[in-house]
């Protein structure tokens, strides 16, 4: 069996903290993720509970981190033309939507009855935000819940969706900032919660009922999935960046020392007997924190449709925020849910450099990008044309000459036009649109027909003829023997007296002989033109 191609894939993730971005061959069908290149560098107040505040900044960061992937050795000598962005902020969440349709008979469900109830349910649907989204929830056919609605018969259908919005501000900060290195490079978005669930979540956990938990550093979403299905999708404004601020304060250091510290020593267990007073002011702060954290998870969760009870697959957590020491013992008791860390298990990840867990989101989006069934991949990676593929063989005009069809005639650079070559053609050699050598001339279709000459003289062979015709008589005037001869008037013209001073009354002058001549030439017909006998 043949294995899936892979697809080069580049995909970047603007987060609060820190932006990363990887190169990868995926497969077609996600189970295979090869990285080819992957970096990461942190981000300074550019970007505010996942919301990018600096354009100008986020863009130079972008392009930097686009310069980094192209230069490593497994991209060079490609270069990078697309790349998928990772969607994500405090304004995300979820609203529900509905669309019914009914039909006079029953009729077989389709693509195109479940496009016009998805239009039918985004009409009017949260004006005052982006909608970015529409995921089904359930199908109720004839009143029965289907799983899959393509396929099926009935009369009625009614659709529930979960809306996945934001706020317009999210969304324009995105489209605002360009990647612009020199050339064009296009950019698409990929929701990062729903991509992140799709790669992390097993289909038998979304069945029974789970709870996908991102702790971020200025944000934490949570998307909880049931019937194979999201329910609903919620983002609160802060993340573990609070525990560094309450550090910060209590213990009078800096946000770098804060953050070592909370990495490093931090802990939400119960400290053993016998623990220093900074050890103790330390555990105090993190747990009461953390546990203000836990608490408005519960709340938000109960506030909900699906309970903590529709949950028995459990909570997965992601993300930086989670690795606190002791937190998720912490929210696994709190809740009476099982708890564990997010893994990728349901692709194989090669060629890291690292643990895969901080990379989770960027996989996430790399996997998401090759197997959307929605629309193709986008062309990320571009290779430069090889000079061997530009080279033309010596021997590949002749066989082309060699394999060309006798009746046909076709010349390059004309537009791949083939004429047609007739034996019977009586203008053959007038009306082809090519000289005897093979030079192409005017196109026939731009080429007006010549006029026949007449069957007499031409209009030139006449003007020759005149001109030749008053160079004969010049001559015939100049050879003329007049010796001896007598025009009546009693005088020889043989005397040396009249040869050159001697003239003719009677001869008429050059302009009337012209004019003589023109009007006999205008006044006969060119087919009888003869010699004007007059002179």
């Amino acid at each position: 069996m043949d294995r899936p191609q892979p697809t080069l894939i580049a995909a970047i993730e603007i987060g609060s903290s820190r932006i990363s971005g990887a190169v990868a061959a995926v497969a077609s069908d996600g189970k295979d993720i090869n990285i080819l290149v992957s970096h990461s560098t942190p981000l300074n107040d550019a970007v505010r509970h996942g919301r990018i505040q600096n354009i100008l900044e986020v863009a130079k960061e972008v392009n930097v981190m686009i310069r980094r992937l192209e230069n490593s050795p497994a991209v060079q000598p490609g270069k990078i033309e697309g790349v998928y962005l990772g969607f994500a902020g405090r304004s995300l969440t979820t609203v529900e939507a509905s669309a019914v349709m009914a039909f006079p008979t029953s009729m077989v469900i389709n693509d195109t009855t479940l496009e016009n109830l998805r239009r039918e349910a985004q009409f009017g649907l949260a004006p005052d935000k982006e909608i970015l989204q529409l995921l089904p929830k359930r199908y109720l056919l004839d009143n029965a819940e289907v799983k899959k609605a393509i396929g099926t018969l009935g009369s009625r259908l009614r659709v529930d969706y979960s809306a996945i919005v934001c706020s317009p501000v999210l969304k324009r900060n995105l489209d605002c900032f360009k990647i612009n290195e020199g050339r064009a490079v296009q950019s698409q978005m990929v929701i990062t919660p729903v991509a992140l669930a799709n790669l992390v979540l097993t289909a038998s956990e979304k069945q029974i009922g789970v709870l996908l938990l991102d702790f971020g550093d200025q944000t934490i979403t949570l998307s909880a999935y049931k019937k194979g299905n999201l329910q609903w999708l919620r983002t609160l404004p802060f993340g573990s960046r609070v525990i560094t601020t309450d550090l910060m304060t209590v213990l009078n250091m800096t946000e770098e020392q804060a953050r070592n510290l909370k990495h490093t020593t931090a802990s939400m267990r119960t400290l053993p007997e016998g623990a220093g007073a900074v050890d103790t002011e330390i555990s105090e702060c993190v747990k009461a924190r953390g546990g203000e954290i836990v608490t408005n998870i519960i709340n938000l969760i109960n506030d909900s449709d699906t309970k903590l009870g529709d949950l028995p697959g459990g909570i997965v957590v992601a993300g930086g925020g989670a690795l606190l020491d002791g937190f998720c013992e912490y929210l696994a008791e709190q809740t009476s849910l099982p708890v564990r860390f997010a893994s990728c298990d349901s692709a194989a990840v090669r060629n890291l450099s690292s643990d895969e867990y901080p990379l989770l989101s960027i996989l996430s989006i790399l996997r998401h990008a090759a197997t959307d069934g929605t629309k193709p991949p986008m062309a990320c990676i571009s290779m430069p044309v090889r000079a061997e593929q530009l080279e033309v063989r010596e021997d590949e005009p002749a066989k082309a000459e060699e394999n060309r069809p006798r009746t046909e005639s076709y010349y390059p650079g004309t537009r791949n036009r083939r004429n047609e070559i007739s034996e019977d053609d009586d203008d053959i050699l007038e009306d082809d649109d090519f000289d005897n050598d093979g030079t192409p001339q005017q196109s026939r279709n731009n080429q007006k027909k010549k006029p026949k000459a007449p069957k007499g003289k031409t209009m030139g062979q006449r003007i020759s003829e005149f001109f030749k015709g008053r160079d004969s008589e010049k001559e015939e005037l100049a050879g003329d023997n007049l010796d001896g001869e007598d025009y009546g008037d009693g005088r020889n013209y043989d005397d040396d007296e009249y040869d050159d001073n001697y003239e003719d009354p009677y001869k008429p002058s050059m302009i009337g002989r012209i004019s003589r001549r023109f009007n006999g030439f205008l006044n006969n017909d060119p087919a009888n033109d003869t010699e004007d006998k007059n002179r």
